[in-house]
């Protein structure tokens, strides 16, 4: 995100791993906000002024110590909007 007068803003996401596998608390922006800013985000998106890009998004993004993990990744659902 690039509001006015600032050098850019981070959304951070919460992963949290349980006994029965990862659970992912997304405050960003998902692949519905990208394929729709206009109806999901509305006119706030013209101050905030964020990317829109898909790959930025948590359900596509890449996790830098995913061996750490007892759960395999790969074995969890698909992510949900």
């Amino acid at each position: 995100m690039h509001p006015p007068g600032t050098n850019g803003m981070v959304c951070h996401v919460l992963l949290i791993e349980g006994e029965n596998g990862l659970v992912l608390i997304d405050t960003g922006f998902g692949s519905h906000d990208c394929d729709d800013p206009a109806r999901r985000v509305g006119p706030t998106r013209r101050f905030i002024r964020p990317t829109f890009r898909h790959n930025e998004t948590a359900a596509r993004t890449e996790l830098p110590a995913r061996q750490k993990f007892a759960f395999k990744i790969e074995a969890l659902p698909p992510a949900r909007n």
